[in-house]
C-alpha cells in the first residue's frame, strides 16, 4: 500500500526520478514499479544501502589527509551517502553561520514548511556512526539501532537516498527493461 502511495505521488508531482529502497520489503517491489511508470519519462532507481559504495576506486582524502579511494573510506554505499548528507549539512551550516564560501552544490536546504521538520531533523542528528580502527566510515545497521531503541529513520533515509545521482533506467511501455540488480 505504502509503494502505491508513493508511486502515485511522484507521478502526481512529476517526478524526474523516483528512487526507492530495495532492501528488505523493497526488494518485492520492481515489478509494481515499473508497472505504475509504464509510458511515463520518469527515471526508477533500486537503492541497496548495504552495496559497494559508488565510484569505490575514485581517489578520496579522508578525515586524516591521507590519500585513499572511495572504497578505503566507507564500508557500503549506505555509509558514503549519508557521509555525504553530513558534509551537505555542514558545509549548509558553514556558509549561513561562518559566513564561509562555499559552493552551492556542496549544500543542502529543507523547507521550513515540511511538516514534520522537527522529526526529519531529529533523524538526520542522530545516525549513528561505528567506530572502526581502520579508519572505515560505516553506520549502525538498522538492527542495531533498534536493539538500542533508535527508530529506524525513514525520512531521513528517504533524503539520504535522494540526494545521490543514480544510474537510471527510463521505463517506456516500448523499451525491453533491464534488470536492476
Amino acid at each position: 500500500d505504502g509503494m502505491i502511495w508513493a508511486t502515485d505521488k511522484a507521478i502526481q508531482f512529476g517526478c524526474d526520478e523516483f528512487v526507492w529502497d530495495y532492501s528488505g520489503i523493497g526488494s518485492g517491489m520492481l515489478g509494481s514499479i515499473r508497472k505504475s511508470f509504464a509510458g511515463k519519462s520518469s527515471k526508477i532507481q533500486a537503492f541497496n544501502g548495504g552495496e559497494s559504495p559508488d565510484n569505490k576506486d575514485k581517489p578520496y582524502i579522508s578525515d586524516d589527509g591521507k590519500k585513499k579511494t572511495v572504497g578505503d573510506v566507507f564500508i557500503n554505499k549506505r555509509a558514503q551517502r549519508y557521509w555525504r548528507l553530513y558534509e551537505l549539512c555542514y558545509n549548509t551550516y558553514r556558509c549561513i553561520v561562518k559566513g564561509d564560501y562555499i559552493d552551492p552544490n556542496d549544500m543542502i536546504s529543507f523547507s521550513s514548511n515540511i511538516k514534520d521538520i522537527k522529526r526529519l531533523r531529529s533523524e538526520v542528528c542522530r545516525i549513528p556512526r561505528k567506530r572502526r580502527g581502520d579508519g572505515v566510515i560505516q553506520i549502525m545497521t538498522k538492527k542495531e539501532m533498534l536493539s538500542k531503541g533508535i527508530p529506524s529513520p525513514n525520512m531521513a533515509d528517504s533524503v539520504m537516498m535522494s540526494i545521490f545521482e543514480p544510474v537510471s533506467v527510463v521505463v517506456h511501455a516500448e523499451i525491453q527493461y533491464e534488470t536492476l540488480l
